[in-house]
Protein backbone atom coordinates (compact mmCIF):
# COMPACT_ATOMS: atom_id res chain seq x y z
CA UNK A 1 0.00 0.00 0.00
CA UNK A 2 1.64 3.24 -1.25
CA UNK A 3 2.89 5.25 2.31
CA UNK A 4 0.17 8.27 0.91
CA UNK A 5 -2.59 6.19 1.97
CA UNK A 6 -0.92 3.49 3.85
CA UNK A 7 -2.10 3.87 7.70
CA UNK A 8 -3.23 1.62 10.70
CA UNK A 9 -4.05 1.55 14.06
CA UNK A 10 -3.92 -1.32 16.56
CA UNK A 11 -6.89 -2.82 18.02
CA UNK A 12 -7.20 -3.62 21.48
CA UNK A 13 -4.95 -7.18 22.71
CA UNK A 14 -7.79 -8.95 23.30
CA UNK A 15 -11.44 -9.31 23.50
CA UNK A 16 -11.90 -7.76 27.72
CA UNK A 17 -9.63 -5.10 26.87
CA UNK A 18 -12.44 -3.92 24.31
CA UNK A 19 -15.81 -2.68 25.13
CA UNK A 20 -18.13 -6.10 24.39
CA UNK A 21 -21.40 -5.83 22.73
CA UNK A 22 -22.24 -9.22 24.83
CA UNK A 23 -25.50 -10.90 25.86
CA UNK A 24 -26.06 -14.86 26.17
CA UNK A 25 -29.26 -14.71 25.29
CA UNK A 26 -28.88 -12.27 21.89
CA UNK A 27 -25.12 -12.52 21.46
CA UNK A 28 -25.24 -15.29 18.48
CA UNK A 29 -28.47 -13.55 17.06
CA UNK A 30 -26.58 -10.51 16.41
CA UNK A 31 -23.04 -11.88 15.68
CA UNK A 32 -25.22 -13.97 12.70
CA UNK A 33 -26.49 -10.44 11.67
CA UNK A 34 -23.33 -8.43 11.72
CA UNK A 35 -21.34 -11.60 10.02
CA UNK A 36 -24.16 -13.41 8.20
CA UNK A 37 -23.52 -12.96 3.83
CA UNK A 38 -26.88 -10.90 3.74
CA UNK A 39 -28.03 -10.45 -0.23
CA UNK A 40 -28.79 -7.09 -1.24
CA UNK A 41 -31.81 -5.56 -3.11
CA UNK A 42 -31.31 -3.34 -6.20
CA UNK A 43 -34.91 -2.43 -8.46
CA UNK A 44 -36.43 -5.33 -6.78
CA UNK A 45 -34.08 -8.03 -7.51
CA UNK A 46 -32.25 -9.72 -5.26
CA UNK A 47 -28.45 -10.46 -5.72
CA UNK A 48 -26.63 -12.78 -3.43
CA UNK A 49 -23.81 -15.01 -3.76
CA UNK A 50 -22.57 -18.94 -3.62
CA UNK A 51 -19.28 -19.26 -2.18
CA UNK A 52 -18.46 -22.37 -3.10
CA UNK A 53 -20.05 -25.95 -4.37
CA UNK A 54 -20.28 -27.54 -0.54
CA UNK A 55 -21.90 -30.81 -2.01
CA UNK A 56 -18.66 -32.64 -1.85
CA UNK A 57 -17.76 -31.23 1.80
CA UNK A 58 -19.32 -33.25 4.85
CA UNK A 59 -22.30 -31.30 6.53
CA UNK A 60 -20.20 -31.23 10.07
CA UNK A 61 -17.29 -29.24 8.44
CA UNK A 62 -19.34 -26.82 7.02
CA UNK A 63 -19.90 -25.41 10.40
CA UNK A 64 -16.16 -25.54 10.99
CA UNK A 65 -14.12 -22.40 10.86
CA UNK A 66 -13.50 -20.78 7.43
CA UNK A 67 -10.32 -22.10 7.43
CA UNK A 68 -10.93 -25.60 6.42
CA UNK A 69 -13.17 -24.70 3.81
CA UNK A 70 -10.91 -22.81 2.27
CA UNK A 71 -8.39 -25.75 2.06
CA UNK A 72 -10.50 -28.02 0.78
CA UNK A 73 -12.14 -25.28 -1.82
CA UNK A 74 -9.15 -25.34 -4.31
CA UNK A 75 -11.23 -24.79 -7.50
CA UNK A 76 -13.55 -21.87 -8.32
CA UNK A 77 -16.95 -23.44 -7.91
CA UNK A 78 -18.29 -19.78 -5.94
CA UNK A 79 -21.51 -18.03 -8.07
CA UNK A 80 -23.19 -14.67 -8.40
CA UNK A 81 -26.59 -14.63 -8.83
CA UNK A 82 -30.01 -12.77 -8.78
CA UNK A 83 -33.43 -13.68 -7.85
CA UNK A 84 -36.88 -12.20 -9.02
CA UNK A 85 -39.32 -12.21 -6.51
CA UNK A 86 -41.71 -11.83 -9.06
CA UNK A 87 -41.04 -14.37 -11.42
CA UNK A 88 -39.53 -16.29 -9.02
CA UNK A 89 -36.51 -16.94 -11.36
CA UNK A 90 -32.73 -17.39 -10.35
CA UNK A 91 -30.09 -16.54 -12.78
CA UNK A 92 -26.22 -17.03 -12.66
CA UNK A 93 -24.38 -13.58 -13.24
CA UNK A 94 -21.21 -15.15 -12.86
CA UNK A 95 -19.62 -18.46 -12.30
CA UNK A 96 -16.01 -19.80 -11.66
CA UNK A 97 -15.90 -17.43 -8.90
CA UNK A 98 -13.04 -18.57 -6.30
CA UNK A 99 -14.68 -18.81 -2.27
CA UNK A 100 -16.98 -15.78 -3.53
CA UNK A 101 -17.51 -14.17 -0.50
CA UNK A 102 -19.57 -10.30 1.46
CA UNK A 103 -21.72 -8.73 -1.16
CA UNK A 104 -22.33 -4.75 -1.30
CA UNK A 105 -24.17 -2.68 -3.39
CA UNK A 106 -22.94 1.08 -4.55
CA UNK A 107 -24.94 3.94 -3.23
CA UNK A 108 -26.30 4.39 -6.90
CA UNK A 109 -27.37 0.84 -7.44
CA UNK A 110 -25.49 0.66 -10.49
CA UNK A 111 -23.01 -2.01 -9.53
CA UNK A 112 -22.14 -4.47 -6.81
CA UNK A 113 -18.78 -5.26 -5.05
CA UNK A 114 -18.15 -8.54 -4.15
CA UNK A 115 -14.83 -10.75 -2.19
CA UNK A 116 -12.70 -13.34 -3.34
CA UNK A 117 -11.19 -14.70 -0.72
CA UNK A 118 -8.10 -17.01 -1.84
CA UNK A 119 -7.30 -14.28 -4.57
CA UNK A 120 -7.06 -11.23 -2.08
CA UNK A 121 -9.02 -9.23 -4.22
CA UNK A 122 -12.72 -7.46 -4.25
CA UNK A 123 -14.16 -7.27 -7.72
CA UNK A 124 -17.26 -4.92 -9.00
CA UNK A 125 -19.93 -6.27 -11.13
CA UNK A 126 -22.32 -3.65 -13.01
CA UNK A 127 -26.04 -4.47 -12.73
CA UNK A 128 -26.95 -1.11 -14.42
CA UNK A 129 -25.81 1.43 -17.16
CA UNK A 130 -23.59 0.89 -20.67
CA UNK A 131 -21.30 -1.42 -18.38
CA UNK A 132 -24.01 -3.59 -17.48
CA UNK A 133 -23.23 -7.15 -16.90
CA UNK A 134 -18.89 -6.35 -17.09
CA UNK A 135 -16.97 -7.45 -14.57
CA UNK A 136 -13.10 -5.96 -13.32
CA UNK A 137 -11.33 -5.82 -10.36
CA UNK A 138 -11.88 -3.05 -7.60
CA UNK A 139 -8.97 -3.79 -5.12
CA UNK A 140 -6.40 -6.63 -5.35
CA UNK A 141 -3.21 -7.65 -3.47
CA UNK A 142 -4.72 -7.23 -0.29
CA UNK A 143 -3.12 -7.69 3.01
CA UNK A 144 -5.20 -10.48 4.23
CA UNK A 145 -8.38 -12.74 3.19
CA UNK A 146 -11.33 -10.73 3.12
CA UNK A 147 -14.47 -11.77 3.94
CA UNK A 148 -17.04 -9.29 3.84
CA UNK A 149 -17.33 -6.06 2.61
CA UNK A 150 -19.76 -2.84 3.44
CA UNK A 151 -20.47 0.54 2.93
CA UNK A 152 -20.54 3.13 5.21
CA UNK A 153 -22.67 5.56 3.57
CA UNK A 154 -19.71 7.74 4.25
CA UNK A 155 -17.79 7.38 0.93
CA UNK A 156 -15.82 4.50 2.44
CA UNK A 157 -15.64 0.37 1.97
CA UNK A 158 -15.06 -1.93 5.34
CA UNK A 159 -13.43 -4.99 3.86
CA UNK A 160 -13.10 -7.69 6.83
CA UNK A 161 -10.06 -9.41 7.04
CA UNK A 162 -10.10 -12.41 8.65
CA UNK A 163 -6.55 -13.08 8.90
CA UNK A 164 -3.62 -11.55 7.08
CA UNK A 165 -1.97 -13.57 4.25
CA UNK A 166 1.30 -15.55 5.35
CA UNK A 167 4.03 -17.75 3.86
CA UNK A 168 1.61 -20.83 4.34
CA UNK A 169 -0.89 -19.45 2.54
CA UNK A 170 0.55 -18.54 -0.45
CA UNK A 171 2.42 -21.33 -0.59
CA UNK A 172 -1.12 -23.68 0.36
CA UNK A 173 -2.86 -21.25 -2.37
CA UNK A 174 0.14 -22.93 -4.58
CA UNK A 175 0.57 -26.56 -3.79
CA UNK A 176 -2.67 -28.50 -3.19
CA UNK A 177 -0.71 -31.29 -1.48
CA UNK A 178 -0.21 -28.93 1.37
CA UNK A 179 -3.44 -28.00 1.76
CA UNK A 180 -4.60 -31.74 1.87
CA UNK A 181 -2.09 -32.54 4.05
CA UNK A 182 -2.63 -29.75 6.58
CA UNK A 183 -6.18 -30.51 6.49
CA UNK A 184 -5.93 -33.90 7.01
CA UNK A 185 -3.36 -32.99 10.39
CA UNK A 186 -6.23 -30.51 11.38
CA UNK A 187 -8.90 -33.21 11.71
CA UNK A 188 -6.88 -35.51 13.19
CA UNK A 189 -5.45 -33.53 15.98
CA UNK A 190 -6.91 -30.22 15.60
CA UNK A 191 -5.46 -26.84 16.71
CA UNK A 192 -3.52 -26.04 13.54
CA UNK A 193 -2.88 -22.23 14.13
CA UNK A 194 -3.21 -20.30 10.53
CA UNK A 195 -5.08 -17.25 11.09
CA UNK A 196 -4.09 -14.08 13.30
CA UNK A 197 -3.75 -10.62 13.13
CA UNK A 198 -7.53 -9.87 11.82
CA UNK A 199 -8.80 -6.69 10.96
CA UNK A 200 -10.42 -4.10 8.88
CA UNK A 201 -9.15 -2.69 5.92
CA UNK A 202 -10.57 0.71 4.81
CA UNK A 203 -10.89 2.08 0.75
CA UNK A 204 -12.40 5.08 -1.10
CA UNK A 205 -14.90 4.75 -3.82
CA UNK A 206 -12.33 3.97 -6.14
CA UNK A 207 -10.75 1.07 -4.29
CA UNK A 208 -7.38 3.39 -3.24
CA UNK A 209 -6.51 1.77 0.52
CA UNK A 210 -7.73 4.80 2.94
CA UNK A 211 -6.41 2.81 6.17
CA UNK A 212 -6.21 -0.48 8.31
CA UNK A 213 -7.49 -1.59 11.80
CA UNK A 214 -5.84 -4.81 13.12
CA UNK A 215 -4.28 -6.82 16.15
CA UNK A 216 -2.28 -9.38 16.05
CA UNK A 217 -4.06 -11.35 18.63
CA UNK A 218 -7.15 -10.99 16.61
CA UNK A 219 -8.93 -13.92 14.48
CA UNK A 220 -11.70 -14.82 12.07
CA UNK A 221 -13.31 -11.40 11.96
CA UNK A 222 -16.15 -11.26 9.45
CA UNK A 223 -17.18 -8.45 9.38
CA UNK A 224 -17.30 -4.59 9.74
CA UNK A 225 -19.64 -1.88 10.51
CA UNK A 226 -19.07 1.70 11.33
CA UNK A 227 -21.59 3.05 12.90
CA UNK A 228 -20.96 7.13 13.85
CA UNK A 229 -17.80 6.98 15.80
CA UNK A 230 -17.67 3.30 16.26
CA UNK A 231 -16.41 0.34 14.22
CA UNK A 232 -18.06 -2.81 15.23
CA UNK A 233 -16.65 -6.25 14.24
CA UNK A 234 -18.41 -9.53 14.20
CA UNK A 235 -17.00 -13.06 14.04
CA UNK A 236 -18.81 -16.06 12.68
CA UNK A 237 -17.06 -18.26 15.80
CA UNK A 238 -16.87 -16.16 18.58
CA UNK A 239 -20.17 -14.81 20.50
CA UNK A 240 -19.40 -11.58 21.53
CA UNK A 241 -18.97 -8.13 19.03
CA UNK A 242 -15.96 -5.71 19.63
CA UNK A 243 -17.06 -2.01 19.69
CA UNK A 244 -13.57 0.35 18.68
CA UNK A 245 -14.14 4.06 19.40
CA UNK A 246 -12.26 5.36 16.10
CA UNK A 247 -12.26 8.75 17.91
CA UNK A 248 -9.75 7.37 20.83
CA UNK A 249 -7.84 4.87 18.26
CA UNK A 250 -7.98 6.65 15.13
CA UNK A 251 -5.89 5.71 12.27
CA UNK A 252 -2.37 6.95 12.38
CA UNK A 253 0.02 7.27 9.23
CA UNK A 254 2.82 4.05 9.15
CA UNK A 255 6.60 5.93 9.39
Amino acid sequence: MPDSKDSSASSPKSPTDANLVNSKSRSWLTVLFLSAMIPVVAAMVVYHLDSFDAAPMPLHELSQPPQRALLREGRPSGRLLSFDPVSKRTKVLLSDLYFANGIALSPEQDYLLFCETPMRRCRKYYIQGIKEGHVENFIDNLPGMPDNIRYDGEGHYWIALFTEYTMFWDIASRYPLVRKAVTIVDRLIGGVNMVKNSGLFVVDMDGKPVAQYQDVELKYISTGMKIKNHLYCGSVCYPYIIRLNLDQHAAKARP
